[in-house]
């Protein structure tokens, strides 16, 4: 993982592998190895939604994390949540 880290290759098949620069990119892919912790939830949930992996939010046994409350309403204000609330 350093050799991939610090040349952007994966040195058993010679293809470039993607590399975070930026330390918000970063600081997203720590906060996915952690997934589990409780002050990490918005973090992942950006994570995941910017990943294009929206199904493994929820509340099913495949899910890494449970949606918040922005998570809902973002969701909702793009027409893609549930029912309204009464």
């Amino acid at each position: 993982s350093t050799c991939m880290f610090y040349t952007g290759i994966d040195p058993w098949t010679m293809q470039p592998v993607f590399v975070p620069t930026d330390p918000y990119e970063k600081k997203l892919q720590r906060t996915l190895l952690q997934y589990w912790k409780p002050e990490n939830r918005r973090l992942v949930i950006e994570a995941l939604v910017r990943a294009g992996r929206e199904d493994l939010i929820g509340h099913g046994p495949d899910c890494l994390v449970q949606p918040d409350r922005e998570y809902l309403i973002s969701r909702r204000a793009a027409g893609q949540g549930g029912p309204d609330p009464k």
